[in-house]
C-alpha cells in the first residue's frame, strides 16, 4: 500500500487506525462535522511524502501520541471554520451550523485537556479566547 520503510509504515498504519477510533468517539450529533474533516485527514496522511512520513514518526518517538496530532488538526481545522464567516448571520454571531461547529470546537477541546494534552488555561487563552474574538471580528 506504502512505500515506507517497515517502522514507519507502522506508525501511519497505526495513525490511520487511531483516526477511525477517533470517528467512533465523536458525539453522534457532531459526527455530519466531524466526518468529513476526518476524510480530508485520512486521504492527506495516505497521499503523504517520505518528508512528511519522517516528520510524523520523529513527532511519535518524540512522545506525541496518535490521539494528540488527530485532536490538534480537528481543533484547528474546526477553529478555521469557524473563523471563516461562512457560519455567521451577521458579524459576531453564529448561525445554527456555526454553533454546531462550535460545539465540535468544545468537544476537542475538552478531549485534549481531559486526556492532558491541553490545560484548561492555556485552551481558554490561546484557543477559545482566540477564536471568540476572530468570530467577534469576522462575519
Amino acid at each position: 500500500m506504502f512505500g515506507f520503510p517497515k517502522k514507519k509504515f507502522n506508525e501511519v498504519t497505526e495513525l490511520l487506525d487511531r483516526i477511525e477510533v477517533v470517528r467512533r468517539g465523536v458525539p453522534g450529533e457532531l459526527i455530519h462535522l466531524s466526518g468529513p474533516l476526518l476524510d480530508l485527514l485520512l486521504e492527506t496522511v495516505k497521499k503523504w511524502k517520505q518528508n512528511h512520513v519522517d516528520d510524523y514518526a520523529a513527532q511519535v518517538r518524540g512522545g506525541e501520541s496518535h490521539e494528540a496530532f488527530i485532536y490538534n488538526y480537528l481543533v484547528h481545522a474546526t477553529a478555521d471554520k469557524l473563523e471563516s464567516g461562512h457560519y455567521h448571520v451577521y458579524r459576531g454571531v453564529l448561525g445554527m451550523e456555526g454553533m454546531q461547529y462550535k460545539s465540535l470546537f468544545e468537544h476537542e477541546i475538552n478531549t485534549m485537556v481531559a486526556r492532558g494534552g491541553y490545560t484548561k488555561e492555556w485552551a481558554d487563552k490561546n484557543l477559545r479566547e482566540t477564536v471568540s474574538k476572530g468570530i467577534k471580528e469576522i462575519g
